[in-house]
């Protein structure tokens, strides 16, 4: 079957029985996951590159899961009173301009409190300045960490274009049951995950297949989980970044078992 053909008929087989078909072995995806009661709340920080409806379009999928945005542009009075935060995870899905200091303060409070952290794309390079920001993330990007704006995502693809993402880590609870699946972005990105990091995705065929997902350990225990997926509105079309993204949060959250 060619390429085209097969996204057809995977659309249409997503739309008849889920959004995350084709991504799991199992009957039910979340089968043997054990979810905290409640309602996960997110922080959720975007930049001024983010394609925002497209993006926020995936968490009208999660039913379990309240999101407040956070921006990151120029104006913008995101992390400036920690009082009225209440959430379990923060989602940076954008690099963005540089926090405040009082603004760095207030989300480094927050990690220690036990938030999770689930990083995306540029923002896995980003913020050279904010050691505490890269030591939570532990990746090492190519030239050195990047500055606000970072650099480290698989690039657009072409028309008809794909590349595998391997499921490596298979028992982990955010990959646990999923399949190798098909994604509409070119290899590239800057940054692997450093010591002490579990590599769940690569992208890519053999001795060329590279790191594009993995969880670690922040300071103080913070679950961190880092994705470079992509950052365009195909990638977030897909069932199986929507089901990776949604399970990232829940165990960020602390809402899966490991």
């Amino acid at each position: 079957m060619n390429t085209g053909r097969r996204n057809a008929a995977a659309g249409t087989v997503l739309a008849l029985v889920g959004w995350w078909a084709g991504c799991s072995r199992l009957a039910a995806p979340w089968q043997g996951h054990a979810k905290t009661t409640g309602t996960i709340r997110a922080l959720v920080v975007t930049g001024a590159n983010l394609e925002r409806e497209r993006f926020f379009a995936v968490f009208q999928q999660y039913a379990d899961v309240a999101y407040r945005e956070a921006g990151l542009r120029g104006g913008d009075k995101a992390f400036a009173d920690a009082s009225e935060w209440d959430c379990n995870v923060i989602v940076w899905a954008d690099a963005g301009e540089l926090p405040s200091a009082a603004q760095r303060a207030n989300v480094e409070r927050l990690l220690k409190k036990g938030a999770g952290l689930v990083v995306l794309n540029d923002g896995v390079a980003a913020f050279s300045d904010w050691p505490a920001y890269r030591q939570a993330v532990g990746a090492v990007c190519a030239g050195g960490q990047r500055g606000s704006r970072g650099a480290s995502h698989m690039g657009a693809a072409g028309e008809g274009e794909e590349v595998v993402i391997h499921i490596v880590d298979g028992q982990q609870p955010i990959t646990r049951g999923m399949n190798d699946f098909f994604l509409a972005a070119a290899p590239g990105g800057v940054c692997v995950p450093g010591k002490g990091s579990q590599v769940l995705l690569a992208a890519g065929e053999g001795v060329a297949a590279r790191p594009v997902g993995w969880v670690r350990s922040g300071p103080g225990g913070t679950r961190v989980c880092c994705l470079q997926l992509g950052a365009e509105g195909r990638v977030y079309e897909n069932g199986c970044f929507r089901w990776l993204l949604q399970e990232a949060i829940r165990w960020a959250a602390g809402a899966l078992v490991d």
